[in-house]
């Protein structure tokens, strides 16, 4: 009831916009800010760096001296880390726990495997990572289905953008400052009625009718976004090669996988139900496949502790702090190799 209750609460219009428009990679983390987001679930402070990855830290193309291993991480919001701290998402306490192995959160809200791939495209060249680690959520199909940029093929066995032509001065460990707000737009967000209305009405909408039904809703639909993703991941792993770099594929069961009293309606299993097609799919294509939900379910029912946010449902502290502890001996190990 309680946890009801603060789904009904509003948002204190207070919150920094996180993210902005990239002619390149679609969408990236607003460069060189701080602030703090705040919803009726979560506040957490964050960071990011001036050249538009989530926290301070800033990377070059010369390693840093000790350097034994550079990771390039990529992902969605999961692996950005909406909703905890900087020092609180899986990749920084990886980072803490492996001292002399440098790794990058590329990671922004939103991402599917396209976005992931043009990350890769630029950032990878630039930076030559020894390895690559993309994870998978299961609406990156719908994310891959339902846009058509940024676009890739194989051509003559590399991987080249189709989409448009990556100018020859960009630069993507480039310092840069993030764009102006427009301030009307800013006023409108924060007028508190407005906030109270729709914070209420979605929490509402959330617990009585669970949430807009989700890509992909038929057999025929998933086959056709699979069908998508599937180029996707050979071409990533393909350009991972091109650049020097291992390629590890992780998939990220969202709460309803973990939780068996979490079903949100809207969300159907034919949707979530992603990791028996990725199996399938990445030992056709030779990609190594890290599969963390049965080693999450067993670490839920150890501690009894709230994984994910109820309504917007990125994962907390403690599952930030499982998800870091379930792969981090293999990873060690594959380190050390």
């Amino acid at each position: 009831t309680s946890r009801k209750c603060w789904t009904l609460l509003p948002s204190a219009g207070r919150s920094s916009p996180v993210n902005e428009g990239h002619a390149i990679y679609r969408s990236v983390p607003r460069p060189a800010i701080s602030g703090k987001r705040v919803s009726s679930e979560f506040e957490y402070a964050f960071t990011h760096s001036a050249q538009g990855m989530r926290g301070p830290e800033e990377f070059t193309k010369e390693r840093p001296p000790g350097t034994t291993m550079r990771v390039l991480v990529l992902g969605d919001s999961f692996t950005y880390g909406v909703g905890v701290a900087d020092d609180e998402i899986f990749v920084d306490r990886l980072r803490r726990a492996l001292p002399g192995v440098e790794f990058i959160n590329a990671g922004c809200s939103g991402y599917g495997q396209r976005e992931q791939l043009a990350i890769l495209d630029q950032l990878g060249a630039a930076l030559r990572p020894d390895l690559v680690i993309a994870t998978f959520f299961w609406n990156d199909l719908g994310d891959n289905f339902n846009k058509d940029w940024p676009a890739f093929e194989f051509d003559a066995g590399r991987v080249v953008r189709t989409d448009l032509a990556v100018p020859d001065d960009f630069n993507p460990l480039a310092r840069r400052t993030a764009r102006p707000i427009d301030e009307r737009q800013r006023a409108r967000n924060t007028v508190y009625l407005k906030r109270l209305y729709r914070g209420a009405l979605r929490g509402l909408r959330y617990r009585m009718f669970g949430v807009r039904t989700r890509f992909p809703t038929t057999p025929a639909e998933r086959a056709a976004a699979w069908d998508v993703t599937r180029p996707y991941l050979a071409m990533m792993k393909a350009r991972a090669a091109e650049t020097g770099a291992g390629f590890l594929l992780v998939s990220i069961p969202g709460q309803d996988r973990i939780d068996p009293e979490a079903h949100i309606d809207g969300i159907e299993p034919l949707a979530v139900n992603i990791e028996k097609t990725l199996t399938d799919v990445t030992a056709a294509l030779g990609i190594e496949y890290w599969n963390l939900l049965e080693p999450l379910r067993a670490a839920q029912e150890v501690a009894d502790e709230r994984r994910y946010h109820c309504s917007h449902r990125p994962p907390t502290v403690p599952r930030h702090r499982s998800r870091y502890h379930t792969p981090a001996t293999p990873f060690a190990d594959t380190c050390q190799q």
